[in-house]
Protein backbone atom coordinates (compact mmCIF):
# COMPACT_ATOMS: atom_id res chain seq x y z
CA UNK A 1 0.00 0.00 0.00
CA UNK A 2 1.59 3.54 -1.25
CA UNK A 3 1.97 6.30 1.97
CA UNK A 4 1.72 9.08 -0.62
CA UNK A 5 2.89 8.63 -3.70
CA UNK A 6 5.71 6.71 -2.46
CA UNK A 7 5.44 2.36 -2.34
CA UNK A 8 5.55 0.84 0.61
CA UNK A 9 7.36 -2.78 0.35
CA UNK A 10 6.93 -5.05 3.28
CA UNK A 11 8.65 -7.59 4.44
CA UNK A 12 7.30 -10.48 6.93
CA UNK A 13 8.25 -14.00 7.63
CA UNK A 14 5.11 -16.03 7.56
CA UNK A 15 5.20 -19.10 9.83
CA UNK A 16 5.19 -22.49 8.10
CA UNK A 17 4.90 -25.94 10.51
CA UNK A 18 4.59 -29.67 9.47
CA UNK A 19 1.45 -31.09 10.13
CA UNK A 20 2.71 -34.91 10.69
CA UNK A 21 -0.76 -36.16 9.74
CA UNK A 22 -1.56 -34.57 6.89
CA UNK A 23 2.40 -34.69 5.56
CA UNK A 24 2.10 -30.96 4.33
CA UNK A 25 3.91 -27.34 5.81
CA UNK A 26 0.82 -25.22 5.94
CA UNK A 27 1.39 -21.54 5.56
CA UNK A 28 0.22 -19.52 8.17
CA UNK A 29 -3.39 -18.04 7.67
CA UNK A 30 -3.02 -14.28 7.10
CA UNK A 31 -6.58 -12.04 6.74
CA UNK A 32 -5.23 -9.12 4.82
CA UNK A 33 -4.52 -11.24 1.80
CA UNK A 34 -6.24 -13.65 -0.41
CA UNK A 35 -3.98 -16.84 -1.44
CA UNK A 36 -0.71 -16.27 -2.69
CA UNK A 37 -0.83 -12.69 -3.90
CA UNK A 38 1.86 -10.36 -3.40
CA UNK A 39 -0.27 -7.48 -2.30
CA UNK A 40 -3.05 -6.94 0.65
CA UNK A 41 -6.88 -7.08 -0.07
CA UNK A 42 -7.04 -3.19 0.44
CA UNK A 43 -4.06 -2.19 -1.79
CA UNK A 44 -6.33 -4.36 -4.09
CA UNK A 45 -9.33 -2.61 -3.08
CA UNK A 46 -7.21 0.66 -4.20
CA UNK A 47 -6.65 -0.49 -7.42
CA UNK A 48 -9.89 -1.21 -8.43
CA UNK A 49 -10.75 2.40 -7.16
CA UNK A 50 -8.30 3.87 -9.35
CA UNK A 51 -9.75 1.91 -12.18
CA UNK A 52 -12.44 3.81 -12.64
CA UNK A 53 -10.79 6.96 -12.81
CA UNK A 54 -7.55 5.71 -15.16
CA UNK A 55 -6.84 3.23 -17.55
CA UNK A 56 -4.34 0.01 -16.73
CA UNK A 57 -1.62 1.74 -17.49
CA UNK A 58 -2.28 4.96 -15.88
CA UNK A 59 -2.96 2.89 -12.71
CA UNK A 60 0.10 0.97 -13.16
CA UNK A 61 2.50 3.54 -13.42
CA UNK A 62 0.88 5.50 -10.13
CA UNK A 63 1.43 2.42 -7.72
CA UNK A 64 4.69 1.36 -9.45
CA UNK A 65 2.89 -1.89 -10.28
CA UNK A 66 3.21 -3.78 -13.12
CA UNK A 67 0.37 -4.05 -15.83
CA UNK A 68 0.07 -7.51 -15.18
CA UNK A 69 -0.81 -7.19 -11.50
CA UNK A 70 -3.79 -4.54 -12.11
CA UNK A 71 -5.18 -6.82 -14.94
CA UNK A 72 -5.11 -9.82 -12.23
CA UNK A 73 -6.68 -7.56 -9.63
CA UNK A 74 -9.42 -6.03 -11.66
CA UNK A 75 -10.28 -9.41 -13.45
CA UNK A 76 -10.50 -10.65 -9.86
CA UNK A 77 -12.83 -8.58 -8.97
CA UNK A 78 -15.01 -9.02 -11.31
CA UNK A 79 -15.13 -12.83 -11.25
CA UNK A 80 -15.84 -11.78 -7.58
CA UNK A 81 -18.60 -9.46 -8.02
CA UNK A 82 -20.13 -10.95 -11.37
CA UNK A 83 -19.70 -14.52 -11.82
CA UNK A 84 -23.02 -15.68 -10.33
CA UNK A 85 -25.80 -13.07 -10.98
CA UNK A 86 -29.20 -13.19 -9.41
CA UNK A 87 -31.52 -14.44 -11.85
CA UNK A 88 -34.24 -14.70 -9.40
CA UNK A 89 -36.38 -11.89 -10.83
CA UNK A 90 -35.36 -12.33 -13.98
CA UNK A 91 -38.49 -12.19 -16.71
CA UNK A 92 -37.89 -10.64 -19.86
CA UNK A 93 -34.49 -11.34 -21.49
CA UNK A 94 -32.47 -10.88 -25.12
CA UNK A 95 -30.63 -13.05 -26.73
CA UNK A 96 -27.70 -12.29 -29.20
CA UNK A 97 -24.27 -13.56 -30.18
CA UNK A 98 -21.28 -11.52 -30.71
CA UNK A 99 -17.90 -12.41 -32.09
CA UNK A 100 -14.80 -12.26 -30.20
CA UNK A 101 -11.20 -13.00 -31.97
CA UNK A 102 -11.84 -11.02 -35.48
CA UNK A 103 -15.42 -13.45 -35.99
CA UNK A 104 -12.74 -16.59 -35.18
CA UNK A 105 -14.72 -16.98 -32.02
CA UNK A 106 -18.28 -16.63 -31.26
CA UNK A 107 -19.93 -16.10 -27.58
CA UNK A 108 -23.62 -16.11 -26.41
CA UNK A 109 -24.95 -13.30 -24.07
CA UNK A 110 -27.87 -13.33 -22.19
CA UNK A 111 -29.11 -10.01 -20.61
CA UNK A 112 -32.01 -8.93 -18.21
CA UNK A 113 -34.40 -6.47 -20.39
CA UNK A 114 -35.68 -4.99 -17.26
CA UNK A 115 -32.39 -4.28 -15.54
CA UNK A 116 -29.74 -3.82 -18.61
CA UNK A 117 -27.12 -6.40 -16.75
CA UNK A 118 -25.78 -9.20 -18.51
CA UNK A 119 -26.43 -12.49 -16.84
CA UNK A 120 -24.61 -15.19 -19.18
CA UNK A 121 -22.39 -15.77 -21.51
CA UNK A 122 -22.03 -18.99 -23.22
CA UNK A 123 -19.26 -20.31 -25.52
CA UNK A 124 -20.67 -20.64 -29.13
CA UNK A 125 -23.25 -19.40 -31.16
CA UNK A 126 -25.47 -22.42 -31.39
CA UNK A 127 -28.48 -23.62 -29.26
CA UNK A 128 -26.33 -25.63 -26.98
CA UNK A 129 -24.42 -22.30 -25.68
CA UNK A 130 -27.40 -21.75 -23.92
CA UNK A 131 -27.97 -24.83 -22.36
CA UNK A 132 -25.97 -23.70 -18.75
CA UNK A 133 -28.26 -20.90 -18.74
CA UNK A 134 -31.11 -22.54 -19.21
CA UNK A 135 -30.44 -24.99 -16.61
CA UNK A 136 -29.46 -22.52 -14.22
CA UNK A 137 -33.01 -20.41 -14.70
CA UNK A 138 -34.93 -24.25 -13.99
CA UNK A 139 -32.75 -25.00 -10.73
CA UNK A 140 -33.68 -21.50 -9.80
CA UNK A 141 -37.77 -21.89 -10.89
CA UNK A 142 -37.43 -18.38 -12.98
CA UNK A 143 -40.48 -18.29 -15.29
CA UNK A 144 -38.99 -16.51 -18.34
CA UNK A 145 -42.17 -14.32 -20.02
CA UNK A 146 -40.38 -12.82 -23.15
CA UNK A 147 -37.31 -13.32 -25.23
CA UNK A 148 -36.04 -10.56 -27.45
CA UNK A 149 -33.79 -12.42 -30.09
CA UNK A 150 -32.69 -11.99 -33.65
CA UNK A 151 -33.73 -14.45 -36.21
CA UNK A 152 -31.26 -17.35 -35.53
CA UNK A 153 -33.21 -20.62 -35.65
CA UNK A 154 -30.63 -21.81 -33.05
CA UNK A 155 -31.86 -19.42 -30.67
CA UNK A 156 -35.44 -19.68 -31.64
CA UNK A 157 -35.17 -23.73 -31.17
CA UNK A 158 -33.51 -23.18 -27.84
CA UNK A 159 -36.17 -20.69 -26.51
CA UNK A 160 -39.18 -22.74 -27.60
CA UNK A 161 -37.81 -26.28 -25.94
CA UNK A 162 -36.81 -24.32 -23.13
CA UNK A 163 -39.34 -21.48 -22.33
CA UNK A 164 -42.33 -22.37 -24.73
CA UNK A 165 -44.94 -20.23 -22.75
CA UNK A 166 -42.50 -17.38 -23.49
CA UNK A 167 -43.20 -14.41 -26.21
CA UNK A 168 -40.86 -14.24 -29.07
CA UNK A 169 -40.28 -11.10 -29.82
CA UNK A 170 -37.81 -10.39 -32.86
CA UNK A 171 -36.07 -7.18 -33.32
CA UNK A 172 -37.38 -4.85 -36.17
CA UNK A 173 -33.84 -4.82 -37.81
CA UNK A 174 -33.93 -8.46 -38.86
CA UNK A 175 -37.08 -8.51 -39.81
CA UNK A 176 -36.70 -5.45 -42.03
CA UNK A 177 -33.58 -7.70 -43.71
CA UNK A 178 -35.62 -10.61 -44.42
CA UNK A 179 -38.61 -8.58 -45.71
CA UNK A 180 -36.49 -7.06 -48.55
Amino acid sequence: MPIGSKPVLVKMKVQRLYCKACNVYPQEHLHFVTGKRSYTNKFAHLVVELSHIGTLKDVASFLHISWDTVKDIQKRCLKRHYSNPDISNVTCIGIDEFAVAKGHIYKTIVVDLDTGRVIYIGQGKGADSLDKFWEKLSNKAVKIESVATDLSAAFISSVLSNAPKATLVFDHFHVALVNE
